[in-house]
């Protein structure tokens, strides 16, 4: 999987033809990542691992990085309110997310309707304003 070698001579590394095969594996290209709410986050997963599983670069390696974000984003996000105890975390939705229900949250990650969503976040926000004014 060379992209290039090292050129002694000049000291420098030389690009060969396979770079850009690599280099533009982005999750933009990768169709199965277009749509992806972790797309940012992953990246489309291993070139490597895709290109041993798939025998090419344009399928994206999910592993557990859903599953993970899931699980760590709010224990991240309810670690430091209880350090700094402020209601809210700079613009974050903190106090907005802590009040969801697991079926309210499967939505929000999941869904690709954003009338559905946005009905979502206008209920809670109106709850939060309520609580917090």
């Amino acid at each position: 999987y060379a992209v290039g070698f090292t050129d002694i001579e000049s000291g420098s590394f030389m690009y060969n033809f396979a770079f850009p095969k690599w280099r533009t594996r982005t999750v933009d290209n990768i169709e199965d990542c277009r749509a992806c709410p972790m797309m940012m986050l992953c990246g489309g997963g291993c070139a490597i691992e895709s290109q041993n599983t798939y025998g090419h670069l344009k399928k994206g390696i999910c592993g557990s990085a859903k599953e993970a974000f899931a699980e760590v984003a709010p224990s991240i996000c309810e670690q430091q309110f209880l350090k700094t105890g402020e209601r809210s975390l700079s613009l974050s939705f903190f106090d907005l997310f802590k009040s969801i229900s697991e079926q309210e949250r499967q939505t929000l990650l999941h869904s690709t309707d954003s009338v559905e969503v946005m009905n979502l976040l206008k209920k809670h926000m109106t709850e939060s304003e309520k609580i917090f004014g």
